[in-house]
């Protein structure tokens, strides 16, 4: 249910510097996308298999096919902890839009599942996706992955849960005060004590920002804890309508 409605204008999409990528992504479905976008006056360079994608202050939205199946819709995040930018408020600005239109996004995923092993023998089961891969650790790229699957997929819908994310992230950005260190992804040896001292939290506040009993000390690696100021900013409401005017 809808409790909000906040226009955002055209002008301040236009000035972000968005790449659309097409990553294992049904070319004619990415190009539809594309082209409706280019048709309600989205700004936008194209790219295909993460070419050129490394751009200081860029934001790339990957769409992909493959990762998901069916209708499946999977918003893949950035991997690593350290990264800089503001990724983590990108997916959950897409994440809102895409539930604001019916779309079902349980939840954001940071990285994919794949194997990679380091030379201490250690390995992994999630990996970066090909995005994160391809910017590096230093740049401050803002990037997301959306992980369609193939079946009943409108290209409206698509577009227009695009558009409201685009917003969403506009907004965000001109009026960011605080830390954009939304996501935390469990590592080796993680506690939510650690994670709590990170975001100068107790466990009691962070445990109830993620519903978590507090007396579940476990913790699996993997797993996505988030900061409590994800529930208190507008921009990561789904309940709340953002147009582009």
């Amino acid at each position: 249910m809808i409790t909000k409605k906040i226009d955002i204008l055209l002008e301040d999409i236009k000035k972000l510097k968005v790449i659309f990528n097409d990553c294992d992504c049904n070319n004619t479905f990415f190009e539809d996308v594309c082209c409706q976008l280019k048709k309600d006056g989205i700004l936008f360079s194209e790219t295909n298999l993460c070419k050129g994608i490394d751009v200081s202050d860029a934001i790339v939205i990957t769409l992909d096919q493959q990762y998901a199946s069916g209708t499946e819709t999977f918003i893949l995040g950035a991997y690593d902890n350290e990264r800089v930018g503001d990724s983590d408020a990108l997916a959950l600005s897409i994440q809102a839009a895409f539930l604001e239109n019916n779309i079902l996004v349980d939840t954001i995923i940071c990285g994919k599942t794949g194997y990679r092993e380091f030379d201490d023998g250690r390995v992994m089961d999630r990996i970066p996706t090909k995005t994160e891969d391809s910017i590096s650790n230093k740049s401050n790229t803002s990037f997301a992955t959306i992980a369609l699957g193939t079946d009943n997929i409108s290209v409206d819908l698509v577009v227009k849960s695009i558009e409201s994310a685009l917003a969403r992230f506009a907004s965000y950005l001109k009026k960011k005060t605080i830390q954009n260190d939304f996501i935390y992804r469990v590592d080796y040896e993680d506690t939510i004590s650690n994670i709590a001292d990170r975001y100068n939290l107790t466990v009691e506040q962070l445990n109830l920002a993620n519903s978590r009993n507090s007396d579940e000390e476990l913790l699996i690696k993997d797993q996505i804890i988030y900061s409590p100021n994800v529930k208190i900013i507008q921009e990561f409401d789904k309940e709340i309508e953002f147009n582009i005017r």
